[in-house]
């Protein structure tokens, strides 16, 4: 969800090991081994914080 609102704001980033956790979702856990990521570029890092934790405020 969060890859998907940080594109439609125009920020392009990508989720590490999003194959892993669709082929053995067992294995990927928050936080733990082979966690999934969401990665942005260094420079849209402020702009997709912000984004985020407009989300999350609104969605608790």
């Amino acid at each position: 969800m969060l890859h998907n609102l940080l594109k439609e704001n125009g920020i392009i980033s990508f989720i590490e090991n999003q194959i892993m956790s669709t082929l053995a979702p067992w294995i990927v856990n928050s936080g733990g081994y082979m966690n999934s990521t969401l990665k942005v570029n260094e420079s849209d890092f402020e702009k997709s914080k912000k984004i985020i934790d407009v989300y999350n405020n609104n969605n608790l």
